[in-house]
């Protein structure tokens, strides 16, 4: 039983750790006016493969009390849209990729049907300066509110009592 706590613990207090570094490296990338670079929302991991605290909260609530059981649910329910957010503005940029592909495609076929293979480089270098893509606003919008409501755990009383039922607990 103490080992299934332990473990447990161990596992959530490292989770909520790494969503603090996500978090936080996703605020350092959203811009004044809340606005975040298609680049920096591809280069972002996921950062819920797994939601552990789902799966052994059962074992950890009796050692936590309510404010802290809120804290450790928001968190999880925080990053759970921020994950769905990702996810579709991903989705979107490549769908918007795609059909920019298509497009130029069709376009190239066109010139050459009609004999006009001078243009080609030209439309080509057209379609790949065109830095303008279909932008959804609200999975931006969700995810910046998200990373906004997010509540740094880093620190707080509650990362304490998981640290010290985990293993990473020294003494």
């Amino acid at each position: 039983r103490r080992q299934q706590y332990k473990s447990a613990a161990t596992i959530v207090y490292n989770q909520l750790k790494n969503f603090d570094e996500y978090i936080g490296k996703i605020k350092n990338g959203i811009e004044t006016d809340d606005k975040i670079s298609d680049f920096q929302i591809m280069c972002l991991n996921c950062a819920l493969e797994s939601n552990y605290w789902e799966k052994s909260k059962y074992i950890l609530v009796k050692f936590l009390n309510q404010e802290d059981i809120h804290l450790i649910n928001k968190a999880y329910e925080i990053i759970e849209n921020v994950e769905v957010a990702r996810k579709r503005i991903i989705d979107t940029f490549m769908m918007t990729n795609n059909a920019k592909s298509y497009a130029l495609q069709f376009k190239l076929i066109e010139l050459i049907e009609a004999g006009n293979k001078d243009e080609l480089n030209e439309v080509v270098e057209k379609f790949n300066g065109c830095k303008h893509s279909f932008i959804m606003r609200m999975p931006r919008d969700v995810l910046i509110r998200m990373v906004r409501d997010y509540e740094m755990l880093s620190g707080t009383t509650t990362m304490q009592k998981l640290r010290k039922l985990s293993y990473k607990n020294k003494k």
